[in-house]
């Protein structure tokens, strides 16, 4: 891995690099790591090039999408979709859809994403939704940064799994503590599920808001994971809730 990622910094946008230019990946979480002769690492780098990898995916996309000082909030998942073809560098973006007109090959996860979006929309089943990539690059312009714990993925191995996770905590975690450091600004931080909230929890983001001051700013909404039922059943929605809790503390709601 620690080849695989020789200068991964060049692939950040130019407005992360100088906030994340001093961040060390934790190689010593390598050791679960050792790619075998036929493993991939995905999503792919940036400007590598693959017949199944979707267009535009690489491992930092989610940076793309969102300038540091335009983020009011993050959907924090766990890790990529454990499919090349799926996997886009964004949480919960399937990279293999172009529209919704088969609902049979969207991931259980987003599927009950776009229930909840439309129940917040409009209330009722029949509000539509932009196609897929449209739906996360406007909520990118909306300043929602889809961020995963962990930005690789190699095998479904639960040992892997997580030192892909534990690989990546540090830089998620200067991103995060980045964010939380910016005078007035609010940031929503969306744990949808319990992986999500371990890493969340983990990286001592809410003591660092707290010691900085800035803990009411802070608003933190915990939900199931979208992929079961309970992320349905909850009400209200996970998108009217995320609203809700933004008004509460006297902060903009997104349009979601």
């Amino acid at each position: 891995m620690k080849e695989y990622l020789k200068d991964w910094k060049s692939d950040l946008p130019l407005a992360w690099k100088s906030i994340l230019s001093r961040v060390e990946l934790n190689f010593g979480a390598a050791s679960y790591l050792q790619l075998k002769s036929n493993e991939t690492v995905f999503p792919l780098r940036k400007g590598h090039r693959s017949a199944v990898a979707p267009a535009g995916s690489h491992l930092l996309k989610a940076l793309d999408a969102v300038d540091p000082e335009k983020v009011r909030a993050v959907l924090l998942g766990q890790d990529p979709y454990p499919d090349l073809a799926k996997a886009t560098g964004r949480s919960f973006e399937q990279g293999n859809l172009t529209d919704w007109s088969k609902p049979g090959e969207v991931a259980p996860s987003l599927k009950n994403i776009c229930q909840a979006l439309v129940c917040h929309r409009a209330g009722s089943a029949s509000a539509s939704i932009e196609a897929p990539q449209a739906l996360f690059d406007r909520w990118g312009r909306e300043g929602v940064l889809c961020l995963n714990a962990g930005l690789s993925f190699s095998r479904k191995e639960a040992m892997t799994q997580q030192a892909h996770i534990h690989l990546w905590k540090p830089l998620v975690r200067e991103i995060f503590i980045h964010l939380v450091r910016r005078p007035a600004c609010p940031l929503l931080v969306l744990l949808w599920g319990n992986e999500a909230r371990v890493a969340f929890r983990d990286m001592g983001i809410e003591v660092e808001a707290s010691g900085e001051g800035n803990a009411g700013r802070l608003i933190v909404v915990k939900r199931a994971h979208p992929a079961t039922s309970l992320f349905l059943k909850n009400q209200p929605d996970a998108f009217t809730d995320a609203n809700l809790a933004l008004e509460q503390a006297g902060w903009p709601t997104i349009a979601w």
